[in-house]
């Protein structure tokens, strides 16, 4: 994982948008507050990334991808 962005939940914000498009969901790892999200609570569009359920307010997303 060559790349990380980095959001702050609000608790109700579902969509992210990266700067640059992941290869493909596979190539993701997710973290909400130091924790890793499995891939089945999040889905990929080219660079949006849509949460099952908002983070919440005030945690750190650290998206890592290649």
């Amino acid at each position: 994982f060559n790349l990380v962005s980095n959001f702050t939940g609000d608790g109700t914000q579902t969509i992210f948008v990266l700067p640059l498009s992941p290869v493909n969901e596979n190539s993701t790892q997710i973290y909400i507050n130091g924790v890793y999200q499995n891939k089945n609570t999040y889905s990929l569009a080219n660079a949006s990334i849509t949460f099952s359920e908002a983070p919440p307010t005030t945690s750190k997303i650290e998206v890592m991808y290649n």
